[in-house]
């Protein structure tokens, strides 16, 4: 498509109605694979180029029909005295709608790629300036294909500290623990969201879930943060030296079956979502123990956090030596304090008695 012309041959100007419409010249863009040899022709026939788009970037649009005489003399289609038509605004509205619906579905990753091989596309004005160029949507792309590599170092969002991109989600839950439990950091280009910080930026507004891509049997985690990188749960739910935070997504399992992904959150959040979304869960409910024991940060996690050692739970981590032989387990206490209700034996109130 090409913007109209300002006037016609005999150099009278279109009304502005007219100067903002796109005609449709005839031809199509011709585009190539990313990862190609070049042909001699340097043609690619539709057999070797497919390009899927998901249902949710598809968008329709109300054409009209006007004169091929709107274009320019250059860009008029021979043997075609009319074309389709919209007008500039409804095709960046329409952008704009695509866009959002790609950020609701987290499908950043979704949108095609392929080479481009065409004076015609992007598409421009005809001062030749390129029009319905989403540059925030470029940046975010950008970024997030420059993520692919996880040896890359990433700037923290937080500190901003460069990091490697694979293990930026351990360094992000650092702070995230760190600013849960009170304790004051220096120098920060930002503050962690209170609330439901994002476990790859530490920011809110970016949704976590959990997907199966492809073939493979195990879920991803995906998110529509700028900043996101796939990695192994059952790695990363494991403290280690050199990624201690096991801030990974997991499921309430006292959410609705119906939930869907409202149901999926970082760990370090699950306590926030349980006082806000679960407020009628009584203090002397147990929690169910398959989310105990998802919730659990041990004691060499905390500690290799840089958690002073008055916060960590000392008890717990006396308990689970007990238990296991290692000094390496232990729970978020506040949770369990939550969850235990009164000792057996144990009057709630000075003005009950306990039965005999």
């Amino acid at each position: 498509m090409a913007n109209a012309a300002l006037q016609d041959e005999a150099g009278q100007l279109f009304p502005p109605e007219i100067q903002q419409l796109y005609l449709w010249t005839g031809s199509y863009c011709q585009f190539t694979p990313l990862k190609a040899k070049k042909s001699p022709q340097n043609r690619v026939s539709c057999k070797m180029l497919l390009i899927h788009v998901p249902g949710h970037m598809v968008h329709p649009l109300n054409l009209h029909i006007e004169p091929t005489s709107y274009l320019l003399p250059s860009q008029q289609p021979q043997k075609l005295t009319e074309t389709w038509t919209i007008p500039g605004s409804d095709l960046a509205s329409v952008i704009d709608v695509l866009w959002e619906l790609t950020r609701l579905n987290q499908a950043t990753s979704s949108v095609p790629k392929c080479g481009v091989k065409t004076h015609r596309f992007p598409y421009h004005k005809c001062d030749r300036s390129q029009v319905f160029v989403v540059e925030a949507t470029t940046r975010e792309l950008q970024s997030s294909s420059c993520c692919n590599n996880p040896d890359k170092t990433i700037d923290c969002t937080i500190c901003g500290k460069a990091v490697k991109h694979k293990l930026l989600h351990s360094h992000t839950g650092g702070h995230i623990l760190r600013a849960q439990m009170g304790i004051k950091e220096d120098h920060l280009v930002t503050q962690v969201t209170v609330g439901n910080p994002c476990g790859f930026c530490g920011q809110s507004s970016h949704p976590v879930r959990l997907t199966k891509e492809g073939k493979k049997c195990t879920f991803q985690p995906s998110s529509s943060c700028p900043l996101t990188i796939t990695f192994s749960l059952g790695a990363a739910a494991t403290s280690t030296k050199n990624s201690p935070s096991t801030n990974v997504p997991i499921y309430c399992s006292i959410c609705p079956a119906t939930s869907g992904d409202h149901a999926v959150v970082w760990k370090y959040n699950m306590a926030h979502h349980l006082g806000t979304m679960h407020a009628e869960w009584h203090p002397t409910q147990l929690l169910p123990a398959d989310l105990i024991t998802a919730m659990k940060i041990t004691h060499f996690e905390q500690e290799h956090l840089g958690i002073p050692g008055e916060l960590i739970s000392l008890a717990d981590s006396n308990e689970e030596e007990a238990e296991t032989g290692e000094g390496t387990s232990s729970t978020l206490a506040r949770t369990k304090r939550k969850v235990r209700g009164p000792a057996l034996g144990q009057c709630q109130s000075k003005q009950e008695r306990c039965p005999a």
